[in-house]
């Protein structure tokens, strides 16, 4: 039974190979799994074998032992002859994948008894194997996910080097070069008994406050000055403001709770997760208004942004390497996975969006940090 078990990856062909070893033991003629569908309906999996398997006797032991956790049997005459029937629940750590039907003449094999016992313990059997297959599956797509967003992270990581580069060299350089130029002119006419407008030293000044600004922007864009110096709420507004505000998008801010500052990392994924969704917002929602919401609690901080736009199914969502799509999600799943967060997503096509943020905070928080909002 267990070698039956160990070689396969899939459902299908491990379920017919465990039961066709069933069957060739004599355990029974004929047996079935079926899995639990929606609404608990229950469809035919894998069968070996002979017997009324697909009766509706055998259903409603199968409905039975589900409901019961436990083995049940009974009888069936079809014919000339007549079956004692088995159901046992295929379980997992608590949870029901399915049940395990079997049939076998009354006059073969050991008693009801022994054979209830038996029948318990090959469902415990292959519920361990689906239950290791499922695992192996969500591994799989997990080290998928890990790879896209891998990826995706090196990509941003460059195109955020070009971005800089060319920000230097577009701006900082074009305006240094032309600062550059006018010191030449000034030094050029700075000759014995020559005068010198103080508008041109004005303009000289402006230049260097225009090349000063262009270095400010781009060290904000890197990391937000306001985050470190007045917090998470300031922070947020200023996302909201930047993001949607500016750009039509009716926009509501709600705080609720003790303000106060937070710990370092929990207040830059918090940012982080903020600015992706008000980025989210801002280029695929098309929506008209939306609202922001942190929530200070005791021990969490939840953070709820949600916008009236056009939505998406979010389980059709869903990472593939070479595929952006869904990597800004994954990316807030990862951050908040950080720092022990959850987030809940809510959406669907015609009906805006709902993103839920939690993260659990120590029950020991420390002091508000020096400089922090009240």
């Amino acid at each position: 039974m267990l070698r039956a078990l160990s070689g396969h990856d899939a459902a299908g062909p491990l379920l017919a190979a465990a039961l066709e070893r069933l069957t060739a033991a004599r355990w029974a003629l004929g047996a079935a799994v079926y899995s639990v569908e929606g609404r608990g309906s229950l469809s035919p999996l894998a069968r070996c074998g002979e017997g009324p398997l697909d009766s509706p006797t055998v259903q409603t032991l199968a409905e039975r032992s589900l409901a019961q956790g436990s083995p049940v049997t009974g009888t069936l005459t079809q014919g000339p002859v007549a079956w004692h029937l088995l159901a046992a629940p295929v379980a997992f750590q608590g949870e029901v994948l399915g049940a395990l039907v079997a049939a076998r003449p009354q006059e073969t094999g050991e008693g009801p008894a022994a054979w209830t016992q038996e029948g318990e313990v090959v469902g415990l059997l292959l519920g361990m194997a689906l239950g290791r297959l499922r695992l192996e599956a969500h591994l799989r797509a997990r080290q998928q996910e890990q790879e896209a967003l891998l990826q995706r992270l090196l990509q941003a990581q460059e195109e955020e080097r070009r971005r800089i580069a060319r920000g230097l060299h577009d701006d900082i350089s074009q305006a240094l070069l032309a600062l550059s130029l006018r010191i030449d002119d000034l030094r050029d006419r700075c000759t014995p008994g020559a005068s010198l407008d103080r508008a041109d030293f004005s303009a000289l000044k402006q230049a260097l406050y225009d090349a000063l600004d262009e270095v400010h922007r781009i060290i904000f864009n890197l990391r937000p000055q306001i985050l470190d110096d007045m917090g998470l709420v300031p922070a947020a507004m200023w996302l909201a403001q930047e993001h949607l505000q500016r750009r039509g998008v009716e926009t509501s801010f709600e705080v609720s709770g003790r303000q106060r500052r937070l710990p370092e990392p929990v207040e830059t994924v918090a940012f982080r997760v903020i600015q992706e969704a008000v980025v989210n917002i801002q280029r695929h929602a098309q929506a008209t208004s939306a609202h922001l919401a942190l929530t200070f609690k005791p021990d969490a901080l939840d953070i709820l942004v949600l916008d009236n736009g056009q939505g998406f199914d979010p389980n059709q969502v869903r990472v593939h390497p070479g595929q952006p799509r869904g990597l800004g999600l994954l990316g807030m799943r990862e951050r908040l996975a950080l720092v022990h967060g959850t987030l809940t997503i809510t959406s669907k096509p015609g009906q805006g969006t709902i993103i839920h943020a939690h993260i659990p905070l120590a029950k020991a928080e420390p002091q508000s940090r020096e400089g922090g909002a009240p």
